[in-house]
């Protein structure tokens, strides 16, 4: 699919950074034909603010992937995103860990149906859509892991989030506009920790950062 040429000079710049170096094959194919959707929809639908629409690369895609080292170092047989809106971080996570199943969880009906054409147009085999919130949703089974990168975790939030996973199952937050700096660290904890859940265990950083605090353990990402 065809992209403008600000969109063309956004991946360029993706491809140069080092979190890019194990997809740069899915730059080049599949995200490329997501973004090239993106844009398109966006248009018609609030999928991404109109000042990312030209940098969905730097600012959406390559943030969404951060989370690959931890997702692949984990059970991950079911995977979670919870209000995924554009499909942010669990399209690009789903094309990266083509083993693993992803569940797409979005209340709002167009941006479900955004998300089934993704799924039809780039032929993922590994993702199912849900019209739901995690508050009105039951997994068939336990799930693994949970992602999201917009929603605040209120404490109904984080009680749906401990009502579905799997024991010692894990959620991960990506920090957004309403968390910290976009694209920013995360936090992982474990759905059996101390009561009321919301403990810290490990903390994701950019590139490079080895700092420590009491009861956190950080990887590189």
């Amino acid at each position: 699919m065809d992209l403008n040429s600000a969109l063309e000079r956004d991946f360029a710049e993706a491809r140069t950074r080092p979190e890019a170096a194990l997809h740069k094959a899915l730059l080049a194919g599949p995200l490329r034909t997501y973004a090239g959707l993106l844009s398109r929809w966006a248009a018609k639908t609030s999928l991404v603010s109109r000042r990312d629409q030209d940098q969905l690369a730097t600012r959406h895609l390559i943030p969404a992937l951060r989370a690959y080292p931890i997702l692949a170092a984990i059970p991950r047989r079911h995977i979670v995103d919870v209000g995924t809106g554009a499909g942010l971080p669990g399209i690009p996570l789903s094309l990266a860990l083509p083993d693993s199943l992803f569940s797409l969880l979005d209340s709002r009906r167009r941006r479900v149906s955004f998300l089934r054409q993704v799924v039809r147009s780039l032929a993922i085999p590994n993702v199912e859509v849900v019209h739901a919130r995690i508050e009105d949703w039951t997994p068939r089974t336990p799930v693994d892991c949970i992602i999201s990168r917009a929603v605040l975790l209120s404490p109904e939030i984080v009680e749906a989030v401990r009502r579905v996973l799997a024991p010692y199952g894990m959620l991960l937050c990506y920090e957004s506009a309403r968390h910290g700096p976009a694209g920013g660290p995360g936090w992982l904890w474990t759905s059996q920790q101390v009561e009321g859940g919301a403990q810290i265990t490990v903390r994701m950083r950019s590139v490079g950062c080895t700092s420590h605090r009491r009861g956190e353990s950080l990887c590189k990402t």
